[in-house]
């Protein structure tokens, strides 16, 4: 379905339907994407070097859609045809994940077991219940906890979602404005500046790759202080964006920047699967996921707020200010190890 859903963002911006539809587009293929990503960072973090590696791959093609974009738009092709050309890639993502995601035999035998517990477990727990004839009995008979209250009610888990929102807002500000940035106030050449874009997301498609390998080689500690190093680093990048009035130098420092982001989130997916209890993981990702999209509506809304009443000048303002809180924020998570939810019944 998410799938689907994705493709139909490619058709509706293809048509040039104005800002209605364009709205309606991006707002398709966000849902689309919230069911995707909240399902694949829980199927991912169960081997933490393979989610880092899985959004390696989603910087590698935000490298690749802005480079073709802009090599389009510089041969004079209208927009809309980039959008009518990537259902192509929409349709191979259809195939890719029905391919990865189908059922197989014993996906099903695994299933029945764990439903056979279940019935088992229901029938011993309540020995005077009578079965009809006709009557199905399974897990659906025994009271399941309610994971999502369960999970709202950790604390930790309020604390990676805020931290995931300010972090993705940090990166969508850095380099969603960027372009208009270096145009509007470094006047670059509006021909080749939106290239830099692709440099920010080759820098994330390679900070995630090294922090893939690195992640089984250092331990909790090492990974905490690594991630600190990269965010004080990062912010040292956005200072020479304020103030060294380059292109060219601009340009490299939001790719470093996009460097040393990379393992951010990963990271942080990672700290959330080692820290929070096991049976809340599968709603945990997709509450931080949730969060994290939140952080990109919200937070670039009022900077774009911003830059429009008072000027784009105001963007390093606002990109230095993101890095220092979630520098600050990441160095302040508690470290401990995940233990069991002890009153799982009586949620």
């Amino acid at each position: 379905m998410s799938g689907f859903l994705h493709g139909m963002f490619f058709v509706i911006m293809g048509t040039r339907g104005g800002f209605p539809a364009i709205f309606v587009a991006h707002s398709t293929a966000a849902f689309a994407r919230s069911i995707l990503t909240g399902t694949l960072n829980e199927f991912f973090a169960i081997v933490p070097k393979h989610l880092s590696y899985c959004f390696s791959l989603w910087g590698f093609g935000s490298v690749l859609a802005p480079l073709v974009c802009q090599a389009l738009m510089a041969q004079d092709v209208p927009w809309h045809k980039f959008y009518l050309g990537t259902l192509v890639g929409s349709a191979l993502n259809v195939a890719f994940l029905s391919l990865a995601f189908r059922p197989t035999p014993t996906e099903f035998a695994r299933e029945k077991r764990h439903a056979d517990r279940a019935l088992h477990r229901s029938l011993s727990l309540s020995p005077t219940s009578t079965i009809h004839e006709g009557e199905v009995v399974g897990p659906s008979k025994a009271k399941a906890p309610n994971t999502l209250r369960l999970a709202l009610s950790q604390p930790l888990q309020w604390v990676i979602c805020a931290f995931s929102g300010i972090y993705f807002a940090s990166e969508t500000t850095s380099q969603g404005f960027m372009v208009s940035f270096l145009r509007e106030i470094r006047h670059g050449n509006p021909k080749t500046v939106g290239f830099v874009t692709c440099g920010f997301f080759a820098g994330i498609t390679l900070g995630r790759l090294i922090w893939g390998y690195l992640t089984s080689k250092l331990s909790a500690y090492q990974r905490r202080y690594f991630i600190f190093g990269c965010l004080c680093i990062a912010l040292s990048m956005q200072l020479i964006n304020w103030f060294v009035h380059s292109v060219p130098v601009n340009g490299t420092a939001l790719a470093v920047i996009g460097l040393l982001f990379g393992p951010v989130f990963p990271a942080s997916l990672g700290w959330a699967n080692d820290t929070l209890p096991q049976e809340v993981r599968m709603v945990s990702m997709a509450l931080i996921s949730c969060s994290a999209s939140l952080g990109c509506a919200i937070l670039p809304f009022i900077a774009g707020i911003i830059l429009n009443k008072k000027g784009t000048f105001t963007l390093p303002y606002i990109n230095v200010t993101l890095t220092s809180i979630i520098t600050l924020y990441w160095i302040c998570l508690p470290t401990k190890r995940r233990t069991p939810v002890q009153s799982v019944g009586k949620v």
